[in-house]
């Protein structure tokens, strides 16, 4: 938890320090730097992203924006544990943030990341509003990290 905020950070102050500032280029960091802890931990990853710098690989999303998974014998055909389930939403309106973040209150898996946009002196209004989304469920993680420019908020809850 902490090292995806502490990651998740140092990405989000080098795009504002460069010229990153459309909604591809952020996604596209953010996926990269997902896929890079995901990998570092030997799980496959899954999401949009252009083929690795360092495998060549390319990969495809799977029902979010990104996951961290376990395949036995590193078949996809044998999925056996989602680890990391995300969604990140750049539209900062309320029924923008819900319709993705809704998304991972029904997935089983051991940790859910919702990334969005934060509304400047409105993150603890929106964190909130996802708390309140979530439905009651005994042992469900998750982590929100509001980016608004080089800053990151976040928030972690289990139910």
């Amino acid at each position: 938890e902490e090292l995806i905020v502490k990651t998740l950070g140092k990405t989000a102050t080098a795009l504002a320090a460069g010229a990153g500032s459309s909604r591809k280029e952020w996604t596209t960091a953010f996926k990269d730097a997902l896929r890079d802890m995901g990998k570092e931990r030997d799980l496959e990853v899954w999401a949009s992203l252009p083929p690795d710098q360092k495998d060549g690989k390319a990969s495809s999303e799977w029902l979010l924006d990104l996951c961290w998974v376990r395949c036995d014998h590193k078949d996809w055909r044998r999925l056996s544990r989602m680890v990391l389930a995300c969604e990140m939403e750049w539209n900062s309106d309320d029924d923008s943030l819900l319709e993705d973040f809704l998304k991972l209150t029904v997935v089983d898996s051991d940790w859910r990341l919702f990334v969005f946009t934060a509304r400047p002196g409105k993150t603890a209004d929106q964190f909130t509003l996802l708390r309140h989304a979530c439905p009651d469920s005994c042992g469900k993680r998750y982590l929100a990290i509001g980016v608004e420019g080089p800053q990151i908020e976040f928030d972690a809850w289990t139910l």
